[in-house]
């Protein structure tokens, strides 16, 4: 992209760069300090901000389990980003030591709630089994609550949906989703404390962990 060559800049924070990024790869090309806020796959030598999204997915899914779930579904993005990869890991982990069969989903970003409602019509369709849904894009996780409503299954007695980022969209769904608090505010503080002395030349640690992630129960999992 010329308007990324272009840039007349000394550093950058990248968020969540997916595998192969084109910006992250121009900015790399340009060999500017570069942090990322999340790590970027196949990158695990460049400096970052770890958000442990393996240790989040497993917050979740133990959460689902512990309010009743023992089919649970999961919805990540095509994106291949370390959030949707590591949480993939994680499900895969968990469906197998419980012997639950693995139900996933992989859906374009771009297609918003419409596309989380139409699939998880589907789904729930197709599996009536399932008791629970893990849709770690929140755009996802609204549209899986309008889908369920329109099934008749009553969240969270019938079905438990909870999604990732602890953000407007989840406070807005119908009803209020489980989510989690990143930590983000410290997030960006530790990357900018990375980012500040690589510009002046000095190194940085490879990798600094994010904080602790928080479980926010709302009325999506839990009456």
């Amino acid at each position: 992209s010329p308007a990324v060559e272009d840039l007349l800049i000394d550093g950058a924070l990248l968020i969540e760069p997916a595998r192969d990024d084109p910006f992250a790869r121009l900015l790399d090309a340009r060999g500017l300090p570069v942090v990322r806020i999340g790590r970027q796959p196949g990158r695990e030598d460049a400096p970052c901000v770890d958000l442990r999204s393996g240790e989040t997915a497993a917050l979740l899914l133990h959460h689902l389990e512990e309010t009743g779930a023992r089919r649970i579904a999961l919805i990540t993005a095509t994106a291949r980003r370390a959030s949707h990869e590591e949480t993939e890991a994680e499900y895969a982990r968990f469906a197998q030591s419980r012997a639950m069969p693995p139900l996933h989903l992989r859906l374009d970003e771009s297609g918003g709630e419409a596309l989380g409602h139409a699939e998880t019509l589907r789904l729930l369709e197709a599996h009536p089994e399932v008791d629970a849904i893990l849709a770690m894009v929140d755009v996802f996780a609204a549209g899986a609550c309008r889908a369920a409503r329109e099934l008749g299954r009553a969240i969270p007695g019938d079905l438990r949906i909870a999604t990732r980022y602890d953000g407007p969209r989840s406070l807005a769904a119908e009803p209020p989703l489980t989510a989690v608090n990143l930590g983000l505010p410290e997030v960006a503080r530790e990357a900018v404390k990375m980012l500040i002395p690589m510009i002046e030349g000095d190194p940085a640690p490879a990798r600094v962990l994010a904080p602790d992630a928080r479980l926010t129960v709302r009325a999506s999992t839990l009456a």
